[in-house]
């Protein structure tokens, strides 16, 4: 007998809920991540709000291209979902479900590619947080989300996801 997964539903997207823990992520180093995995990109802006929010815009002046990174810190897992959906519904592009690299990414994850560019954003979550990665090379794209969610996995560089949440 096969047993119904659980799927949250908002608009055009769906998510399916992650595994429920105690555990939650509290914070999250930008920082680390660019000198880690984009030291040779200068910050253009940096901003973080009150309300978990951060955001960085990086460019590397030799190859011309440009890396932002968005991070939401939620309170829970479900909150973290619900702002995905409400996120991706907003978009004025299609996200298709899945990663454009084919790698496993978070608990959810969503792309979209620019034809012809090859300009690619990658949203995910991971437990309580909401990852957005843009590149304009779906590889740089795909391979930052991937480090990213490593680290909260791994409570690697600052990224803290505690081990029982794991």
């Amino acid at each position: 007998m096969a047993v119904a997964q659980e799927v949250i539903t908002r608009g055009h997207y769906s998510a399916k809920p992650a595994k429920q823990t105690t555990s939650r992520v509290v914070r999250f180093d930008m920082d680390a991540v660019k000198t880690n995995y984009l030291a040779k990109y200068q910050v253009q802006r940096k901003k973080e709000d009150t309300s978990g929010e951060q955001e960085m815009v990086l460019y590397d002046k030799d190859s011309k291209r440009k890396v932002e990174l968005r991070i939401r810190l939620c309170p829970s897992a479900r909150d973290a979902e619900n702002a995905v959906l409400d996120l991706l519904n907003s978009q004025s592009v299609i996200f298709t479900n899945g990663s454009p690299t084919g790698q496993a990414i978070g608990d959810n994850v969503w792309h979209f590619t620019t034809k012809g560019t090859g300009a690619t954003t990658i949203i995910f979550t991971r437990n309580n947080v909401v990852v957005s990665v843009f590149a304009q090379d779906t590889t740089v794209a795909g391979t930052l989300a991937g480090r990213v969610d490593g680290d909260m996995l791994a409570g690697k560089n600052g990224n803290s996801l505690p081990q029982s949440a794991r």
